[in-house]
């Protein structure tokens, strides 16, 4: 679909099969080669500021075996308005996208649900790009990213189940399950302003070793970038807000770390991290201007299986570790039920409640207390540690151990 004047609406794009999308010609990019295929499953392109695309819904779509991006949302830089709006992405399968399984530039009032993206940045094909995250946002505004799967994302460099790419407002990751994703869990990359992630499950994000099968950069569990651009200088973030996401790394995988100095406001509470290998700081200065220091910080809260989880040295730390045990019914599954805690005594009621950082009056959309965890469960009053509120009764309390 593409606008060059006028206003293009009321388009709906379902039930479709869309599959072995390739070009005619490769064209050199930043992938698996120097050259790859850009062919792509679905695009709405906006080319002047004069053409708009609004009201579109893709739902129940398979996207399958495609040289570059599954879906594909292309405006162009708001000069009044955002030139793509309005458009909702549920429900649909893709599999073997050689890129991005889906990438939002310049776009605005997008929800992305109940979509699963699996191998991202796929090289089942020498055509492929082989380098992808599973969603990335792209100076866009209010971007809702729920209730989806993002697996087994593949790419030398970003390659994460769900990133947040430079220059965005009001970008929520909420509700997902991330496994697998070579890249890592938690992307924010510069410039990006209320935005944040809350009661995801990530299991095994993260793992690629930089240099190991051409890759340029490790995986990393939690990184926050000041990156804009190739070769402008770095621009802090504000008010990031990252907590009751409940992160597994299995035994024998590391968990990277990675926080810019700059940063303007970041609350990172109520998380699990559950990492039963070793940690690293994996930060470099790269963009990060010299003598800038992390402002407003919280950060606070967190529950680790180890001392050691968080490795030292962070731009900014936890200022109350937490050491224990959630006992996960069964860590290492790809099943998110298996992700609820046993220990109720270590983890009920555990939280805090998230609250506005100084300076910041909007929080994240539509607000800081969302309403329900990553199964939906209503959290009521204190919540608990993790993306699984635990009820006060339930058949779970028979696994309740005590130390």
């Amino acid at each position: 679909v593409e606008s060059t004047t006028g206003t293009s609406s009321h388009i709906y794009l379902q039930n479709l099969d869309i599959h072995d999308i390739f070009a005619t010609e490769s064209v050199a990019g930043d992938g698996r080669n120097a050259t790859s295929n850009i062919g792509m499953g679905i695009r709405l392109n906006s080319t002047t500021s004069t053409g708009f695309i609004t009201d579109v819904l893709i739902q129940s779509c398979t996207i399958q075996r495609t040289g570059h991006r599954g879906i594909y949302l292309t405006g162009v830089t708001p000069n009044p308005a955002f030139t793509i709006s309005n458009v909702r992405i549920l429900d649909n399968q893709l599999t073997d996208i050689g890129g991005p399984g889906m990438t939002i530039l310049r776009s605005q009032d997008i929800v992305v649900r109940g979509n699963v993206v699996d191998h991202s940045g796929s090289y089942v094909d020498p055509r492929m790009h082989g380098r992808g995250s599973g969603i990335w946002p792209w100076r866009s505004d209010n971007v809702l990213i729920e209730q989806n799967q993002f697996l087994h994302a593949r790419g030398k460099a970003d390659s994460c189940g769900a990133h947040i790419d430079f220059g965005n407002t009001d970008v929520v990751v909420q509700r997902n399950l991330s496994i697998d994703n070579e890249g890592g869990f938690i992307e924010i990359l510069g410039d990006n302003h209320n935005c944040g992630y809350r009661y995801n499950i990530s299991i095994n994000d993260g793992q690629r070793v930089k240099g190991v099968d051409g890759a340029s950069a490790p995986g990393r569990t939690l990184w926050t970038s000041s990156y804009v651009g190739t070769g402008n200088p770095g621009e802090a973030s504000t008010d990031i807000y990252i907590y009751n996401n409940t992160i597994y790394v299995a035994p024998g995988l590391k968990a990277n770390f990675a926080l810019s100095k700059m940063i303007d406001g970041i609350f990172i509470a109520n998380n699990i991290f559950h990492v039963e290998g070793t940690s690293a700081n994996t930060y470099t200065t790269g963009q990060d201007v010299a003598g800038v220091e992390p402002a407003n910080v919280v950060f606070t809260n967190n529950l680790y299986l180890k001392s050691t989880t968080l490795p030292t040295k962070l731009n900014i730390t936890d200022d109350s570790l937490i050491i224990g045990n959630a006992e996960f019914i069964n860590g290492g599954s790809f099943n998110p039920t298996d992700y609820t805690p046993t220990r109720l005594n270590v983890v009920q009621n555990k939280g805090i409640r998230a609250y506005l950082l100084p300076g910041d009056s909007i929080g994240l959309p539509p607000d800081l207390q969302p309403a329900g965890d990553y199964f939906g469960n209503r959290v009521i009053g204190r919540p608990d540690f993790g993306a699984i509120e635990l009820p006060a009764f339930s058949a779970a309390a028979h696994w309740q151990k005590f130390q």
